[in-house]
């Protein structure tokens, strides 16, 4: 968790590319954010694997709960390295209109804020295949 941040804060990361930005709802059950953060903890990890020198795209999650506490007591036991927001009323989505379909809530944006991607590249092959070619086009581009 970020202190101090906000999700109304501009996500994008000032190093990095782009931004896979994944929004959760904590009253999503918690064993399907737990895979979700794994996935996540994957994605970034192994599939990408990138070195800390290495920015094309920053993954961090905005997680919409009250419950600050019990986010935190959460990301600490399973040792979640990723960037999380946590966003306690709701702002990201509201000044965002962001639709309630899950299959909305994970997208990727360019340097400069632009969405680029919408969908969640776990739900779907193809959407998967077009965030590695967009990743690897901007790796392609810092090289």
């Amino acid at each position: 968790v970020i202190p101090g941040k906000s999700a109304c804060d501009s996500v994008a990361s000032p190093d990095a590319q782009a931004t896979i930005i994944q929004l959760v709802e904590m009253n999503d059950c918690k064993p399907c954010l737990l895979e979700d953060l794994y996935k996540w903890h994957l994605f970034d990890s192994h599939v990408y694997q990138r070195d800390s020198t290495d920015s094309e795209a920053e993954i961090m999650l905005i997680i919409f709960s009250e419950k600050t506490t019990e986010i935190e007591t959460f990301l600490k036991f399973y040792d979640f390295e990723l960037p999380v927001y946590v966003d306690t009323c709701g702002a990201f989505s509201s000044l965002n209109d962001i639709p309630r379909n899950k299959d909305y809530r994970t997208f990727l944006l360019s340097a400069d804020n632009k969405v680029e991607i919408i969908g969640s590249p776990f739900l779907n092959e193809n959407i998967k295949n077009i965030y590695a070619d967009y990743l690897s086009r901007i790796k392609k581009t810092q090289h």
